[in-house]
This record gives structure tokens, C-alpha cells and sequence, in this order.
């Protein structure tokens, strides 16, 4: 299963925004969650936070015992991932606390891509960035996610 979109909150500094998020079970029925995000920045180069807010019946850091996370960035190493206390607004004035992840670093002018991954640490899961506009996600050597972004908007190729 996955999940396409895109924005244009980034309008003021001449960047473009994209996020592929893609799901499924691993052989032990754990979930294998796969978010690649593309930033095209065509003046400047910028720092970046990116954040996975948790929801709320997520029971704390306990329910990742079995599961880890594992980034890539095709322009820049990550600064720092980490844990972060949140808040979900249920509605008006009514905010509850929860958690989440935090990923910070830079990229550079042009396109730039952030690959982050949530499954079980005994999975071999690599990433390739061939070049500015394709790359492959490797599972256990036997599964991949290849994308390429070379002719037009961003695709998954199977």
C-alpha cells in the first residue's frame, strides 16, 4: 500500500516539496514503513527538520522495542535523529502530549532526497541514490523500491 502527495508551503524559498510513503508486512507480520521525501531547492540551500509525530493509542517508545529507524540522505549527512516530545490537537484548546522523531540536517541547491525507513533492526535494508533523480531501497536483498524522477514527476518503478 502507499500514499502519494505534495505542497507548495515552501512557495517563498523557491522549493518544491514531495513525500512517498509506502507500507507493508514484513515476513513476521511486522510493518515495514518507507517514507521518501524530495526537496527541490532552486536557490539556496537550507536546513531541514523533518518529524514523524506518533498517534495517540502509540504507547510510548516501548511499542518501537522491535522495530528501529534508519535514514539516508542522497546530499548531506543527517545532523541528528531523535526523540522529541509533540502534542496532537484533538480539537480547539484540547492538546494532548505524544511522541515522535526528529531529523535534522542540510540540503543542498537542486533536488535532494531523505529516505527514512521503520522496520525490524534484523532486516539488511540499504539505499542507493544512483544519481540526482533515481535510487533503490534494497530489503534483505531480495525485495527493492526503485524510483526515478528523471523524466517528470517523481515514480516508483517495478
Amino acid at each position: 500500500m502507499w500514499a502519494q502527495g505534495s505542497h507548495d508551503g515552501f512557495h517563498e524559498i523557491d522549493c518544491e516539496y514531495f513525500r512517498w510513503i509506502g507500507i507493508r508486512l514484513d515476513s513476521e507480520s511486522f510493518p515495514i514503513l518507507c517514507v521518501i521525501d524530495v526537496i527541490n531547492n532552486r536557490k539556496l540551500a537550507v536546513n531541514f527538520k523533518s518529524r514523524f509525530h506518533f498517534g495517540p493509542d502509540f504507547n510510548k517508545r516501548k511499542d518501537l522495542s522491535k522495530l528501529s529507524w534508519s535514514h539516508w540522505s542522497s546530499s548531506s549527512s543527517i545532523r541528528k535523529s531523535s526523540f522529541r516530545s509533540g502534542y496532537l490537537a484533538k480539537s480547539f484548546g484540547n492538546i494532548l502530549s505524544r511522541d515522535g522523531i526528529e531529523i535534522m540536517g542540510d540540503f543542498h541547491i537542486g533536488k535532494n532526497y531523505l529516505v527514512s525507513i521503520l522496520a525490524r533492526p534484523t532486516l539488511d535494508i540499504s539505499c542507493d541514490f544512483h544519481n540526482s533523480f533515481s535510487g533503490k531501497i534494497s530489503i534483505n536483498k531480495s525485495d527493492s523500491i526503485n524510483w526515478t524522477s528523471h523524466k517528470g514527476p517523481f515514480e516508483i518503478i517495478t
